[in-house]
């Protein structure tokens, strides 16, 4: 019986460190500084996982997310990668994610492609002073540009539909955004705190 425990132990340890080493690696590939995962023929802008201890609210905790993108950046329609050309998608969550609230990141142009932004995709990114939303672009996640107070102004198109919950919270600087009729959905607290 003591050889099976352990044997079991033994197993499940490996799986759990195997599970450990997949996680850290939250995208299928770089270019230029910009992190992808991949699903078919489609490319999601991602983030690098990172895993360093730092203090939290509730408690230590050892992973945050992190983009190496500064100043201001610019997302092509098509990424091409080990002979294979992707079209970029998607701002997926996270993607440039800054938990230090740095000015890293200040202008993002996105090209029309792009049909989601995702949970926190730019959320903490002080620097970011405008973002213009693109045609194809149909729903902005929650807490997408929370806490982006640097951010002025929001062009939102026409096609958008679905605004989630805390989508723009904290964004005290916002002085200028027009959210237009497509929109039949805004979250709960999604213009929280914007003056």
């Amino acid at each position: 019986m003591k050889t099976l425990n352990l044997t079991l132990r033994t197993i499940l340890l490996t799986l759990a460190l195997v599970g450990t080493v997949t996680s850290a690696l939250a995208y299928d590939f770089v270019v230029k500084g910009i992190y992808y995962n991949i699903n078919g023929d489609e490319a999601t802008v991602t983030y690098k996982r990172q895993y360093k201890e730092y203090t939290g609210y509730n408690g230590v905790y050892n992973t945050y997310y992190e983009n190496d993108c500064v100043g201001d950046v610019f997302i092509p329609e098509t990424v091409t990668y080990n002979g294979n050309t992707y079209t970029v998608t998607a701002i997926g969550e996270y993607a440039f994610y800054d938990r230090y609230a740095t000015t890293a990141l200040s202008g993002i142009s996105l090209p029309n492609t792009i049909t989601s932004i995702g949970s926190s995709a730019f959320r903490g990114c002080t620097g970011l002073k405008s973002i213009s939303i693109p045609e194809s672009v149909t729903t902005i996640a929650s807490c997408a540009f929370d806490n982006c107070c640097g951010l002025k102004n929001a062009n939102i198109s026409k096609s958008v539909i679905s605004i989630g919950d805390f989508a723009f919270r904290d964004c005290t600087g916002l002085t200028d955004i027009t959210i237009p009729n497509s929109v039949t959905t805004i979250g709960q607290y999604a213009f929280y705190y914007c003056i």
